[in-house]
């Protein structure tokens, strides 16, 4: 999956109105709520969320709306443009095995980037502790500071914030604690 990824990330003001795409997508691992810009360079993901969706059409309906109100909350410049199609062909992209490169846009202070960035090089099957990657970016009493950055982290997967785990080893994910546990069992072939 991710491990045979590159993954470009860059920081992108939400000072000007942008275009945002977004749609609704299946994976291995439960449905997501994908935004993207669309760009002659290759789409650039800024949004990634595991949907918890109810049975049902209606369901799914109630949950993308929703999902658009928190992406136009989160970027409330954006222009916002419903694309179901293009967001399974990116999410499909993103969860196949093939080798390519991920185009990734955020917007952070720059030291959730820097954590964000840290992230990125936490290899395929392996994990570390919150208290790892402050000493990584050189703040090593910033492990409180750290989490939160790996929790506001919007495009999970994308960037691994499921292979950090904390010191006495408690399993916390947005996207639910047994999903992160599949994920981690994935990626280290178990």
């Amino acid at each position: 999956m991710l491990n045979s990824k590159r993954v470009l990330l860059k920081s992108i003001g939400n000072k000007k109105p942008i275009r945002i795409s977004y749609g609704l997508a299946t994976t291995p691992f439960g449905d997501i709520v994908l935004g993207f810009l669309k760009d002659s360079g290759g789409d650039a993901i800024c949004y990634l969320y595991f949907a918890e969706i109810s049975s049902g059409h209606k369901g799914k309906e109630n949950k993308i709306s929703n999902y658009g109100i928190a992406l136009q909350e989160r970027w409330p410049k954006a222009l916002l443009s419903e694309d179901i199609t293009h967001a399974q062909n990116l999410a499909d992209k993103i969860f196949n095995d093939e080798e390519t490169i991920l185009n990734v846009v955020m917007d952070g202070t720059p030291f959730q980037e820097r954590v964000w960035e840290e992230l990125l090089k936490i290899p395929s099957g392996q994990t570390c502790t919150y208290g790892d990657i402050a000493e990584r970016i050189g703040k090593p009493k910033a492990v409180r500071a750290v989490g939160t950055a790996v929790g506001s982290n919007e495009v999970s997967i994308v960037i691994p914030c499921h292979r950090v785990v904390s010191k006495n080893g408690d399993i916390k994910y947005g996207g639910g604690r047994e999903r992160k546990i599949r994920l981690l069992k994935y990626e280290s072939g178990k």
